[in-house]
């Protein structure tokens, strides 16, 4: 048998009697060979000091293999680590229909913490297992969001955060605001089944309410089990009005509401000409001549702007009864501009029949007179509804070649 010593505690490869060359407190004289007695003083010394030399050994060993409680990672850790603020931003751009207002957090819970193994195979970090529920009066967003931590400088640091999985579920309808901001969407939706009118000629909504056009939720009768909502529609396209509604149907997809259908009612591809019913006052915008002989412009027109009142329109027929005031230049050639000149001549009719062409982007002929001279007078209107009127006229002298032709313009504005 062989032992030595290890910090000053023997050991050996037998029993702690073997280490202590006794048996029952009993040890051999190398002299003699005849066993020799320890006192009970010694016995207890030596074996009072193995217990403590066992007990250093496994106080080494503890702090060895780590901090304990000392270096614990709380739920309170991991939920304080979370980036709130980002989570809550990033959520409420999830829906193109629900609610757009942010997200708050109505419950967060920490699922689980294990140990992150390391190259040499032992525990060097901690991931931990939360589960974040957040809503917004729409939709509830249920994400687990993993969190991994490292002991930096003695203390738990957070190095990184990534979404493990979502879910998301309908607590409430599509929202009105964003109805309302995908209006466009719900006209070209609608457009794939387009409205037949009279003629069998197809009429689309994208271009009777290409621009100008207001959108209104009328009826919003959405849940979390789907439902329809009602839109109202308006648009100004020249001379014209439109007005109607829009019904939309929504599904929840799993993950966002979709539009199962969309529909325009009759009316609103029905032009309504009841806007330029009224009367038009003309402000002078310019004037026009062919300048023969260096002769100038005549401001007549803009010292008598003409007018117009419209007393009613047919929107079958495109016909409207009208009043008409303007200036007309009867004379020849000027040799130097004036506000007004002999020859100007103010013509006034009552209730002429008019043919009105909305489509038409540029001036079109509406009355054609010969009276002092010849003219004629045009309208046209852009597409917010701004109405122009120009007036042509000639003055033939001598020789019917010579012509002066002078073009007048004005803007029209309806009287409130």
């Amino acid at each position: 048998m062989s032992y030595g010593v290890s910090g000053g505690i023997p050991f050996s490869t037998g029993g702690v009697s073997d280490a202590l060359g006794v048996e029952g407190g009993v040890s051999s004289d190398a002299s003699s060979g005849r066993p020799r007695r320890l006192s009970k003083g010694k016995l207890a010394a030596i074996i009072a000091g193995s217990v403590a030399a066992v007990a250093v050994i496994v106080m080494a060993v503890v702090l060895a293999l780590g901090v304990a409680s000392s270096s614990s990672l709380s739920d309170e850790d991991v939920l304080a680590a979370l980036d709130v603020d980002a989570l809550t931003a990033d959520s409420s751009m999830q829906s193109e229909w629900a609610n757009g207002e942010g997200f708050s957090v109505v419950s967060s819970t920490v699922d689980s913490l294990s140990d992150v193994t390391g190259n040499a195979g032992g525990p060097r970090g901690k991931e931990a297992r939360v589960t974040v529920v957040l809503e917004n009066g729409s939709l509830r967003i249920t994400t687990v969001q993993r969190v991994v931590f490292y002991r930096v400088d003695d203390a738990w640091q957070e190095t990184l955060t990534e979404e493990a999985s979502r879910t998301v579920e309908p607590i409430g309808g599509v929202d009105d605001a964003k109805v309302v901001e995908h209006g466009p969407t719900l006209l070209q939706l609608a457009d794939k089944d387009p409205f037949v009118d009279a003629e069998g000629d197809e009429v689309f909504l994208a271009d009777l309410y290409g621009s100008n056009v207001a959108f209104e939720v009328i009826e919003n009768a959405t849940t979390e089990a789907g439902g329809t909502v009602t839109l109202g529609i308006s648009a100004q396209k020249g001379m014209a009005g439109y007005a109607g509604t829009l019904t939309a149907s929504f599904a929840w997809s799993g993950s966002d509401w979709e539009v199962a259908s969309c529909a325009a009612d009759d009316a609103s591809y029905q032009a309504d000409y009841s806007a330029f019913v009224g009367t038009w006052t003309g402000e002078f915008v310019s004037t026009d001549h062919n300048a023969i002989m260096d002769e100038g412009a005549c401001y007549g027109g803009r010292g008598n702007p003409a007018s117009l009142t419209v007393k009613s329109v047919d929107s079958t027929s495109l016909t409207a009864t009208v009043d008409m005031t303007f200036l007309v230049h009867g004379h020849a050639s000027l040799d130097n501009a004036a506000d007004s000149t002999d020859g100007d001549a103010v013509v006034q009719l009552t209730d002429v029949l008019i043919t009105l062409d909305p489509d038409d982007d540029d001036f079109y002929q509406i009355y054609e007179g010969s009276d002092p001279v010849p003219y004629n007078v045009e309208l046209k209107s852009d597409e917010d509804g701004t109405v122009y009127l120009q007036v042509n006229t000639e003055a033939r002298t001598g020789m019917k070649l010579w012509v002066a032709w002078r073009n007048d313009v004005f803007k029209m504005t309806k009287a409130a």
